[in-house]
Protein backbone atom coordinates (compact mmCIF):
# COMPACT_ATOMS: atom_id res chain seq x y z
CA UNK A 1 0.00 0.00 0.00
CA UNK A 2 1.09 3.55 -0.69
CA UNK A 3 0.87 4.54 2.96
CA UNK A 4 3.38 1.85 3.92
CA UNK A 5 6.13 3.11 1.59
CA UNK A 6 9.27 3.97 3.53
CA UNK A 7 10.85 7.29 2.57
CA UNK A 8 14.33 6.20 3.62
CA UNK A 9 16.43 7.45 0.68
CA UNK A 10 18.07 10.86 0.81
CA UNK A 11 19.95 12.85 -1.83
CA UNK A 12 23.26 10.97 -1.39
CA UNK A 13 21.54 7.58 -1.73
CA UNK A 14 19.68 8.62 -4.90
CA UNK A 15 22.80 10.27 -6.34
CA UNK A 16 24.62 6.99 -5.70
CA UNK A 17 21.97 5.07 -7.64
CA UNK A 18 22.29 7.47 -10.61
CA UNK A 19 26.10 7.38 -10.67
CA UNK A 20 26.30 3.71 -9.69
CA UNK A 21 24.01 2.62 -12.53
CA UNK A 22 26.06 4.55 -15.09
CA UNK A 23 29.66 3.91 -14.04
CA UNK A 24 30.46 0.22 -14.47
CA UNK A 25 32.80 -2.08 -16.35
CA UNK A 26 32.08 -0.13 -19.54
CA UNK A 27 34.18 2.72 -18.17
CA UNK A 28 37.26 0.47 -18.49
CA UNK A 29 36.42 -0.52 -22.08
CA UNK A 30 35.48 2.90 -23.51
CA UNK A 31 39.08 4.03 -24.23
CA UNK A 32 39.76 0.84 -26.25
CA UNK A 33 36.47 0.89 -28.16
CA UNK A 34 36.76 4.59 -29.05
CA UNK A 35 40.52 4.62 -29.77
CA UNK A 36 39.94 3.24 -33.27
CA UNK A 37 38.15 6.49 -34.15
CA UNK A 38 40.80 8.85 -32.73
CA UNK A 39 39.49 12.36 -32.14
CA UNK A 40 36.14 11.32 -33.61
CA UNK A 41 35.81 8.96 -30.62
CA UNK A 42 36.41 11.82 -28.20
CA UNK A 43 33.88 13.94 -30.10
CA UNK A 44 31.37 11.09 -29.88
CA UNK A 45 31.97 10.79 -26.13
CA UNK A 46 31.43 14.53 -25.63
CA UNK A 47 28.22 14.51 -27.70
CA UNK A 48 27.08 11.39 -25.87
CA UNK A 49 27.61 13.17 -22.56
CA UNK A 50 25.72 16.25 -23.77
CA UNK A 51 22.85 14.03 -24.93
CA UNK A 52 22.78 12.23 -21.56
CA UNK A 53 22.68 15.56 -19.69
CA UNK A 54 19.82 16.77 -21.92
CA UNK A 55 17.94 13.55 -21.18
CA UNK A 56 18.64 13.97 -17.46
CA UNK A 57 17.00 17.43 -17.61
CA UNK A 58 13.94 15.93 -19.34
CA UNK A 59 13.63 13.17 -16.72
CA UNK A 60 14.16 15.72 -13.94
CA UNK A 61 11.13 17.68 -15.19
CA UNK A 62 9.03 14.56 -15.76
CA UNK A 63 9.74 13.35 -12.21
CA UNK A 64 8.28 16.58 -10.82
CA UNK A 65 5.04 16.05 -12.73
CA UNK A 66 4.85 12.36 -11.81
CA UNK A 67 5.94 12.12 -8.13
CA UNK A 68 5.46 8.33 -8.00
CA UNK A 69 7.70 5.33 -8.51
CA UNK A 70 7.72 4.24 -12.12
CA UNK A 71 10.00 5.96 -14.58
CA UNK A 72 9.72 5.61 -18.38
CA UNK A 73 6.69 3.32 -18.55
CA UNK A 74 4.72 5.66 -16.27
CA UNK A 75 5.29 8.63 -18.58
CA UNK A 76 4.58 6.67 -21.78
CA UNK A 77 1.46 5.14 -20.24
CA UNK A 78 0.13 8.58 -19.31
CA UNK A 79 0.67 9.86 -22.85
CA UNK A 80 -0.27 6.89 -25.04
CA UNK A 81 -2.31 4.55 -22.90
CA UNK A 82 -1.75 1.64 -20.58
CA UNK A 83 -1.22 -0.92 -23.33
CA UNK A 84 1.87 0.98 -24.50
CA UNK A 85 2.90 1.46 -20.86
CA UNK A 86 2.78 -2.28 -20.20
CA UNK A 87 5.05 -3.27 -23.09
CA UNK A 88 7.56 -0.53 -22.23
CA UNK A 89 7.56 -1.71 -18.60
CA UNK A 90 8.06 -5.30 -19.77
CA UNK A 91 11.03 -4.65 -22.06
CA UNK A 92 12.50 -2.14 -19.58
CA UNK A 93 12.43 -4.76 -16.82
CA UNK A 94 13.89 -7.52 -19.03
CA UNK A 95 16.78 -5.39 -20.30
CA UNK A 96 17.57 -4.24 -16.73
CA UNK A 97 18.41 -7.76 -15.53
CA UNK A 98 19.55 -9.08 -18.92
CA UNK A 99 22.36 -6.52 -18.93
CA UNK A 100 23.23 -7.59 -15.39
CA UNK A 101 23.72 -11.17 -16.53
CA UNK A 102 26.33 -10.04 -19.04
CA UNK A 103 27.94 -7.79 -16.42
CA UNK A 104 28.41 -10.88 -14.24
CA UNK A 105 30.35 -12.46 -17.12
CA UNK A 106 32.58 -9.39 -17.27
CA UNK A 107 33.13 -9.53 -13.51
CA UNK A 108 34.30 -13.16 -13.57
CA UNK A 109 36.75 -12.38 -16.38
CA UNK A 110 38.41 -9.89 -14.01
CA UNK A 111 38.26 -12.41 -11.14
CA UNK A 112 40.28 -14.83 -13.29
CA UNK A 113 43.08 -12.23 -13.42
CA UNK A 114 43.20 -12.33 -9.60
CA UNK A 115 42.67 -16.04 -8.86
CA UNK A 116 43.79 -17.64 -12.11
CA UNK A 117 41.99 -19.01 -15.14
CA UNK A 118 38.55 -20.52 -14.42
CA UNK A 119 36.75 -23.29 -16.22
CA UNK A 120 33.31 -22.57 -17.66
CA UNK A 121 31.53 -24.10 -14.68
CA UNK A 122 33.85 -22.50 -12.12
CA UNK A 123 33.02 -19.13 -13.67
CA UNK A 124 29.32 -20.02 -13.55
CA UNK A 125 29.42 -20.85 -9.82
CA UNK A 126 31.42 -17.68 -9.15
CA UNK A 127 28.71 -15.68 -10.94
CA UNK A 128 25.97 -17.40 -8.96
CA UNK A 129 27.83 -16.67 -5.70
CA UNK A 130 28.11 -12.97 -6.56
CA UNK A 131 24.46 -12.89 -7.62
CA UNK A 132 23.41 -14.43 -4.27
CA UNK A 133 25.38 -11.74 -2.41
CA UNK A 134 23.84 -8.94 -4.49
CA UNK A 135 20.33 -10.37 -4.10
CA UNK A 136 20.76 -10.78 -0.34
CA UNK A 137 21.84 -7.13 0.00
CA UNK A 138 18.75 -5.92 -1.83
CA UNK A 139 16.34 -8.33 -0.13
CA UNK A 140 17.66 -7.07 3.23
CA UNK A 141 15.84 -3.82 2.50
CA UNK A 142 16.01 -0.56 0.62
CA UNK A 143 17.99 1.08 3.41
CA UNK A 144 20.66 -1.66 3.45
CA UNK A 145 20.93 -1.68 -0.35
CA UNK A 146 21.15 2.11 -0.32
CA UNK A 147 24.00 2.18 2.21
CA UNK A 148 26.03 -0.43 0.33
CA UNK A 149 25.37 1.42 -2.92
CA UNK A 150 26.66 4.68 -1.41
CA UNK A 151 29.89 3.01 -0.25
CA UNK A 152 30.51 1.28 -3.60
CA UNK A 153 29.68 4.41 -5.61
CA UNK A 154 32.02 6.56 -3.52
CA UNK A 155 34.77 3.99 -4.13
CA UNK A 156 34.16 3.83 -7.91
CA UNK A 157 33.89 7.58 -8.32
CA UNK A 158 37.02 8.19 -6.23
CA UNK A 159 38.99 5.71 -8.35
CA UNK A 160 37.91 7.34 -11.60
CA UNK A 161 38.81 10.75 -10.24
CA UNK A 162 42.20 9.66 -8.88
CA UNK A 163 43.30 7.70 -11.99
CA UNK A 164 43.34 10.73 -14.35
CA UNK A 165 45.35 12.68 -11.77
CA UNK A 166 47.90 9.84 -11.56
CA UNK A 167 48.00 9.48 -15.35
CA UNK A 168 48.71 13.18 -15.83
CA UNK A 169 52.27 12.61 -14.54
CA UNK A 170 53.02 10.42 -17.58
CA UNK A 171 51.10 12.28 -20.28
CA UNK A 172 53.15 13.00 -23.43
CA UNK A 173 52.12 15.40 -26.19
CA UNK A 174 53.19 12.97 -28.95
CA UNK A 175 50.64 10.39 -27.71
CA UNK A 176 47.84 12.64 -28.95
CA UNK A 177 49.06 12.28 -32.55
CA UNK A 178 46.56 10.45 -34.76
CA UNK A 179 46.66 9.40 -38.39
CA UNK A 180 43.19 10.41 -39.61
CA UNK A 181 43.73 9.68 -43.32
CA UNK A 182 41.44 6.63 -43.23
CA UNK A 183 38.61 8.40 -41.42
CA UNK A 184 36.10 11.06 -42.33
CA UNK A 185 34.12 13.21 -39.94
CA UNK A 186 30.86 11.83 -41.35
CA UNK A 187 27.56 11.88 -39.50
CA UNK A 188 27.36 8.07 -39.50
CA UNK A 189 30.85 7.67 -37.98
CA UNK A 190 30.16 10.24 -35.27
CA UNK A 191 26.79 8.64 -34.46
CA UNK A 192 28.49 5.25 -34.27
CA UNK A 193 30.90 6.55 -31.61
CA UNK A 194 27.99 8.17 -29.74
CA UNK A 195 26.16 4.83 -29.61
CA UNK A 196 29.26 2.95 -28.46
CA UNK A 197 29.98 5.46 -25.68
CA UNK A 198 26.33 5.95 -24.65
CA UNK A 199 26.26 2.53 -22.93
CA UNK A 200 28.18 4.23 -20.11
CA UNK A 201 25.23 6.59 -19.54
CA UNK A 202 22.47 4.00 -19.35
CA UNK A 203 20.69 4.54 -16.04
CA UNK A 204 20.27 8.30 -16.38
CA UNK A 205 16.58 7.82 -15.48
CA UNK A 206 17.06 5.21 -12.74
CA UNK A 207 16.29 7.54 -9.81
CA UNK A 208 12.69 7.93 -11.01
CA UNK A 209 12.04 4.28 -10.07
CA UNK A 210 12.36 5.10 -6.37
CA UNK A 211 10.49 8.41 -6.14
CA UNK A 212 8.09 7.23 -3.42
CA UNK A 213 10.97 5.94 -1.29
CA UNK A 214 12.80 9.29 -1.44
CA UNK A 215 12.78 12.16 1.01
CA UNK A 216 11.59 15.41 -0.60
CA UNK A 217 11.37 13.79 -4.07
CA UNK A 218 10.34 17.03 -5.83
CA UNK A 219 13.79 18.44 -5.12
CA UNK A 220 15.92 15.34 -4.51
CA UNK A 221 15.15 13.33 -7.67
CA UNK A 222 15.74 16.12 -10.26
CA UNK A 223 18.89 17.33 -8.50
CA UNK A 224 20.30 13.81 -8.23
CA UNK A 225 19.57 12.97 -11.89
CA UNK A 226 21.20 16.09 -13.32
CA UNK A 227 24.12 16.21 -10.85
CA UNK A 228 24.90 12.50 -11.18
CA UNK A 229 24.83 12.47 -14.98
CA UNK A 230 27.01 15.59 -15.19
CA UNK A 231 29.58 14.03 -12.83
CA UNK A 232 29.63 10.83 -14.92
CA UNK A 233 30.13 12.79 -18.16
CA UNK A 234 33.06 14.75 -16.72
CA UNK A 235 34.65 11.63 -15.21
CA UNK A 236 34.45 9.72 -18.51
CA UNK A 237 35.97 12.58 -20.51
CA UNK A 238 38.86 13.13 -18.06
CA UNK A 239 39.66 9.41 -17.98
CA UNK A 240 39.65 9.03 -21.77
CA UNK A 241 41.83 12.09 -22.37
CA UNK A 242 44.35 11.16 -19.67
CA UNK A 243 44.77 7.53 -20.75
CA UNK A 244 45.23 8.62 -24.38
CA UNK A 245 47.97 10.94 -23.13
CA UNK A 246 49.73 8.02 -21.41
CA UNK A 247 49.38 5.29 -24.05
CA UNK A 248 48.40 6.96 -27.33
CA UNK A 249 45.73 5.93 -29.85
CA UNK A 250 47.83 3.22 -31.53
CA UNK A 251 48.64 1.39 -28.28
CA UNK A 252 45.04 1.60 -27.07
CA UNK A 253 43.92 -0.29 -30.17
CA UNK A 254 46.10 -3.28 -29.28
CA UNK A 255 45.41 -3.76 -25.54
CA UNK A 256 42.50 -5.37 -23.67
CA UNK A 257 43.12 -3.73 -20.30
CA UNK A 258 44.34 -0.17 -20.97
CA UNK A 259 44.27 0.94 -17.35
CA UNK A 260 46.44 -2.02 -16.34
CA UNK A 261 48.96 -1.20 -19.08
CA UNK A 262 48.96 2.47 -18.09
CA UNK A 263 49.55 1.68 -14.41
CA UNK A 264 52.32 -0.79 -15.31
CA UNK A 265 53.97 1.95 -17.37
CA UNK A 266 53.78 4.39 -14.48
CA UNK A 267 55.16 1.79 -12.06
CA UNK A 268 58.09 1.11 -14.36
CA UNK A 269 58.98 4.79 -14.13
CA UNK A 270 59.10 4.62 -10.32
CA UNK A 271 60.71 1.14 -10.14
CA UNK A 272 57.70 -0.61 -8.60
CA UNK A 273 56.87 -2.91 -11.49
CA UNK A 274 58.70 -5.87 -9.92
CA UNK A 275 56.62 -5.64 -6.74
CA UNK A 276 53.13 -4.85 -8.04
CA UNK A 277 51.24 -5.69 -11.20
CA UNK A 278 48.90 -3.14 -12.70
CA UNK A 279 46.70 -5.93 -14.09
CA UNK A 280 45.95 -7.28 -10.60
CA UNK A 281 45.26 -3.82 -9.19
CA UNK A 282 42.91 -2.95 -12.05
CA UNK A 283 41.23 -6.37 -11.80
CA UNK A 284 40.39 -5.75 -8.12
CA UNK A 285 39.09 -2.25 -8.91
CA UNK A 286 37.06 -3.62 -11.85
CA UNK A 287 35.49 -6.36 -9.71
CA UNK A 288 34.37 -3.80 -7.13
CA UNK A 289 33.13 -1.46 -9.87
CA UNK A 290 31.11 -4.28 -11.43
CA UNK A 291 29.78 -5.29 -8.01
CA UNK A 292 28.60 -1.73 -7.40
CA UNK A 293 26.86 -1.51 -10.78
CA UNK A 294 25.24 -4.91 -10.24
CA UNK A 295 23.94 -3.73 -6.88
CA UNK A 296 22.50 -0.54 -8.38
CA UNK A 297 20.81 -2.31 -11.28
CA UNK A 298 19.44 -5.10 -9.07
CA UNK A 299 17.81 -2.42 -6.93
CA UNK A 300 16.45 -0.68 -10.04
CA UNK A 301 15.22 -3.93 -11.61
CA UNK A 302 13.33 -4.83 -8.43
CA UNK A 303 11.74 -1.38 -8.31
CA UNK A 304 10.68 -1.57 -11.97
CA UNK A 305 8.88 -4.88 -11.44
CA UNK A 306 7.38 -3.85 -8.08
CA UNK A 307 6.02 -0.56 -9.43
CA UNK A 308 4.70 -2.30 -12.54
CA UNK A 309 2.65 -4.54 -10.25
CA UNK A 310 1.31 -1.56 -8.31
CA UNK A 311 0.20 0.02 -11.56
CA UNK A 312 -1.68 -3.16 -12.54
CA UNK A 313 0.75 -4.29 -15.25
CA UNK A 314 2.43 -7.29 -13.60
CA UNK A 315 1.14 -10.19 -11.50
CA UNK A 316 0.52 -10.00 -7.74
CA UNK A 317 3.71 -11.99 -7.01
CA UNK A 318 5.78 -8.92 -7.97
CA UNK A 319 4.13 -6.82 -5.27
CA UNK A 320 5.09 -8.80 -2.17
CA UNK A 321 7.35 -6.96 0.30
CA UNK A 322 9.11 -8.07 3.48
CA UNK A 323 9.22 -6.30 6.85
CA UNK A 324 12.08 -4.11 5.60
CA UNK A 325 9.97 -2.81 2.71
CA UNK A 326 11.98 -4.71 0.10
CA UNK A 327 10.05 -6.07 -2.92
CA UNK A 328 11.78 -9.40 -2.40
CA UNK A 329 9.70 -11.36 -4.90
CA UNK A 330 10.45 -8.90 -7.69
CA UNK A 331 14.16 -9.04 -6.83
CA UNK A 332 14.13 -12.85 -6.70
CA UNK A 333 12.31 -13.06 -10.04
CA UNK A 334 14.92 -10.76 -11.61
CA UNK A 335 17.66 -12.96 -10.12
CA UNK A 336 15.96 -16.07 -11.56
CA UNK A 337 15.99 -14.43 -14.99
CA UNK A 338 19.71 -13.69 -14.63
CA UNK A 339 20.42 -17.30 -13.62
CA UNK A 340 18.53 -18.58 -16.68
CA UNK A 341 20.51 -16.19 -18.87
CA UNK A 342 23.81 -17.30 -17.33
CA UNK A 343 22.91 -20.95 -17.91
CA UNK A 344 22.23 -20.15 -21.56
CA UNK A 345 25.62 -18.48 -21.61
CA UNK A 346 27.23 -21.87 -21.01
CA UNK A 347 25.95 -22.89 -24.47
CA UNK A 348 28.46 -21.82 -27.12
CA UNK A 349 25.76 -20.93 -29.67
CA UNK A 350 24.19 -18.38 -27.34
CA UNK A 351 27.38 -16.99 -25.84
CA UNK A 352 27.96 -14.42 -28.59
CA UNK A 353 24.42 -13.17 -28.16
CA UNK A 354 25.05 -12.52 -24.45
CA UNK A 355 28.13 -10.46 -25.30
CA UNK A 356 26.24 -8.56 -28.02
CA UNK A 357 23.49 -7.63 -25.56
CA UNK A 358 25.73 -4.90 -24.08
CA UNK A 359 25.69 -3.00 -27.36
CA UNK A 360 22.04 -3.80 -28.00
CA UNK A 361 21.08 -2.43 -24.57
CA UNK A 362 22.26 1.04 -25.60
CA UNK A 363 19.90 1.03 -28.57
CA UNK A 364 16.93 -0.34 -26.63
CA UNK A 365 17.34 2.26 -23.90
CA UNK A 366 17.65 5.00 -26.53
CA UNK A 367 14.31 3.87 -28.01
CA UNK A 368 12.75 4.07 -24.54
CA UNK A 369 14.26 7.51 -23.91
CA UNK A 370 13.04 8.70 -27.32
CA UNK A 371 9.47 7.64 -26.46
CA UNK A 372 9.72 9.45 -23.11
CA UNK A 373 10.62 12.67 -24.94
CA UNK A 374 7.71 12.20 -27.33
CA UNK A 375 5.41 11.53 -24.36
CA UNK A 376 6.52 14.74 -22.63
CA UNK A 377 5.85 16.77 -25.78
CA UNK A 378 2.42 15.15 -26.16
CA UNK A 379 1.46 16.06 -22.57
CA UNK A 380 3.18 19.46 -22.44
CA UNK A 381 0.05 21.61 -22.50
CA UNK A 382 -1.52 19.56 -19.76
CA UNK A 383 1.56 19.40 -17.53
CA UNK A 384 3.15 22.83 -17.90
CA UNK A 385 0.88 25.72 -16.90
CA UNK A 386 3.47 28.50 -17.25
CA UNK A 387 4.48 29.48 -20.79
CA UNK A 388 8.13 30.00 -19.85
CA UNK A 389 8.37 26.56 -18.24
CA UNK A 390 6.55 24.95 -21.16
CA UNK A 391 8.97 26.58 -23.60
CA UNK A 392 12.05 25.28 -21.74
CA UNK A 393 10.54 21.80 -21.47
CA UNK A 394 9.71 21.80 -25.18
CA UNK A 395 13.26 22.83 -26.16
CA UNK A 396 14.85 20.19 -23.89
CA UNK A 397 12.50 17.48 -25.19
CA UNK A 398 13.08 18.39 -28.85
CA UNK A 399 16.86 18.46 -28.46
CA UNK A 400 16.83 15.12 -26.60
CA UNK A 401 14.48 13.65 -29.20
CA UNK A 402 16.79 14.82 -32.00
CA UNK A 403 19.79 13.27 -30.21
CA UNK A 404 18.13 9.86 -29.80
CA UNK A 405 16.67 9.89 -33.33
CA UNK A 406 19.94 10.82 -35.03
CA UNK A 407 21.88 8.04 -33.31
CA UNK A 408 19.22 5.37 -33.88
CA UNK A 409 18.55 6.27 -37.53
CA UNK A 410 22.28 6.29 -38.25
CA UNK A 411 22.61 2.88 -36.57
CA UNK A 412 19.79 1.44 -38.69
CA UNK A 413 21.19 2.88 -41.94
CA UNK A 414 24.59 1.36 -41.15
CA UNK A 415 22.96 -2.06 -40.88
CA UNK A 416 23.86 -2.69 -37.22
CA UNK A 417 20.50 -1.45 -35.94
CA UNK A 418 18.52 -4.11 -37.83
CA UNK A 419 19.55 -6.87 -35.40
CA UNK A 420 18.59 -4.59 -32.50
CA UNK A 421 15.11 -4.07 -33.94
CA UNK A 422 14.68 -7.83 -34.37
CA UNK A 423 15.79 -8.63 -30.83
CA UNK A 424 13.67 -5.79 -29.41
CA UNK A 425 10.63 -7.16 -31.24
CA UNK A 426 11.29 -10.66 -29.86
CA UNK A 427 11.56 -9.28 -26.31
CA UNK A 428 8.27 -7.40 -26.74
CA UNK A 429 6.54 -10.57 -27.99
CA UNK A 430 7.61 -12.46 -24.84
CA UNK A 431 5.35 -10.08 -22.89
CA UNK A 432 2.20 -11.01 -24.84
CA UNK A 433 1.23 -13.97 -22.55
CA UNK A 434 1.63 -11.73 -19.48
CA UNK A 435 -0.41 -8.99 -21.17
CA UNK A 436 -3.22 -11.39 -22.09
CA UNK A 437 -3.31 -12.76 -18.54
CA UNK A 438 -3.52 -9.27 -16.99
CA UNK A 439 -5.37 -7.55 -19.85
CA UNK A 440 -8.44 -6.72 -17.76
CA UNK A 441 -6.41 -5.11 -14.98
CA UNK A 442 -4.10 -3.32 -17.41
CA UNK A 443 -6.88 -1.73 -19.44
CA UNK A 444 -9.26 -0.93 -16.56
CA UNK A 445 -6.78 0.89 -14.34
CA UNK A 446 -6.88 4.66 -14.78
CA UNK A 447 -3.59 6.52 -15.02
CA UNK A 448 -3.75 9.76 -13.07
CA UNK A 449 -1.70 12.68 -14.40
Amino acid sequence: MRGQVSKSLGFIAILSVVIGNQIGSGAFNNPVVLSEFGYIGLLGLILSGIGAILLSLVFARLSKHFPVNGGPHTYISAAFGRKAGFFIAWIYWIVSWLSNAVLLNTMTSYLSLIFGEMSSWQAFFAQISVLIMITALNVAGIKTAGKSDIALTIFKTTIFVVLPIVFMFCVKAENFAWDHTNYQYSTSTICRTILLSFFGFIGVESATNATENTKNPDRTIPLAIVTGTTIVAIVYLLNNISIIGVLGFDTLKTVDAPYAVAIDKIMENINLATHYKGGTIIAIISVLACFGTLNSWTFTSGQIAYVSHKEGFFNASFGKTNKNGSPYNAILLSAAGMIACLMLGRITIVENLLTKILEISSSIFLYIYLLCCVSFLAMLRKLEKKKSSAFVSAILSILSLAFCSLVLISDILSGDGISTLIITTILIFTGIPVYLKNKKTILQRVQNV
